[in-house]
């Protein structure tokens, strides 16, 4: 081992850009805590401190708060030291009753502080945009599911409207599109959430295929009744991985159809890992049986995600805030026919 290796990691500089006055004075306490814990060296008076109060970032609807911490070396320790930090950081967030912390930062470890302490601010302003740009990239929170030349292809959905609106509280809004699909690409994507090349495969009247269907598959509320917990039949896991990981045509045409609904936006599919949540997948689908209940809830709420990629990016707001990534959920009912007087349902 070089002799690098062998010395303590020391905290060399904190650079902050977003932040306010009272959270970086709470941050310089955070960081001290964090480092004793990771075994990390931090001594206040020998740590160079630069704050720019503001970073326009590249991204749209992101925060531009970052935090970047000077350090000699890279080490285990490092990571530990990351962990415990954005651990403290976040319960502060959920715990502060004065918001003097009001929202989660990207963290920066610089193994070569000296080169960025000595950049001018506008400098390091671009850096700091790359970063971002990075995170963003890396946890893919903002890739197109579809081109601008697929989305061409469909000009007329553009003056689509909505059949009927509903409101629910502050946080809910519900657009109904009657007829959004076509005949063909119903029965097609109804083949690929069962599995078959012909939907009269499996007799429906026996249930739900168990090659395909599991009880208690799909349990898509925070705090869901016993009866959605325990009597939804939801895909199984080869099968959610085969609709949301794998090439399927309609899928492709759907994700077109969405694009050209909403020219105006990027439209993007989430993948809970980046939200804080690994079991959330992009993609699933429910088998309703006779008896099942279901209630109107939030399937995502922007100002309650827990810690992750997307809110150190994003922070955490009421959906539709203004210059923020909307979360909606498409909700498509597949089924030949659906009487709604007999057999329930919207």
């Amino acid at each position: 081992p070089t002799s690098t290796s062998l010395a303590a990691v020391r905290i060399q500089s904190i650079t902050t850009t977003g932040l306010v006055t009272e959270e970086v004075d709470i941050l310089r306490h955070e960081i001290q805590t964090a480092s004793r814990d990771a075994s990390i060296s931090y001594v206040r008076d020998d740590v160079s401190l630069r704050h720019i109060s503001e970073c326009a970032t590249p991204v749209p609807g992101a925060t531009g708060r970052v935090v970047v911490v000077g350090v000699s070396h890279d080490s285990d320790e490092v990571m530990d030291f990351q962990v415990s930090l954005l651990d403290q950081w976040n319960d502060r967030i959920l715990s502060d009753a004065s918001e003097s912390v009001r929202q989660p930062f990207v963290l920066i470890m610089e193994p070569t502080a000296d080169a960025f302490v000595t950049m001018d601010d506008s400098a390091i302003l671009v850096q700091l945009a790359d970063w971002i740009l990075q995170q963003v990239s890396t946890f893919e929170l903002r890739v197109p599911v579809v081109n601008g030349q697929k989305i061409a292809t469909h000009p007329s959905l553009a003056a689509v409207v909505p059949s009927r609106r509903y409101e629910f509280e502050d946080r809910k809004s519900v657009l109904v599109f009657d007829d959004l699909i076509s005949r063909d690409l119903r029965r097609r994507l109804f083949n690929v959430v069962l599995g078959y090349e012909d939907e009269d495969e499996w007799d429906d009247s026996q249930g739900p295929d168990p090659r395909r269907w599991v009880l208690g598959g799909l349990v898509d509320a925070t705090n869901p009744g016993d009866n959605e917990q325990q009597h939804n039949y939801g895909l199984t896991s080869d099968a959610t991985n085969d609709i949301c990981y794998h090439r399927h045509e309609a899928l492709d045409e759907l994700e077109v159809v969405f694009s050209s609904l909403f020219p105006a936006a990027l439209v993007s599919r989430l993948d809970g890992s980046s939200m804080g949540d690994a079991s959330v997948t992009p993609l699933t689908a429910n088998a309703p049986v006779y008896g099942d209940t279901y209630q109107p809830h939030v399937d995502a709420d922007p100002t309650n995600l827990p810690p992750s990629p997307w809110t150190d990016i994003y922070g955490r707001y009421p959906n539709r805030a203004k210059g923020k990534p909307r979360l909606m959920t498409a909700l498509i009912y597949l089924n030949q026919q659906w009487n709604t007087k007999n057999w329930g349902g919207h």
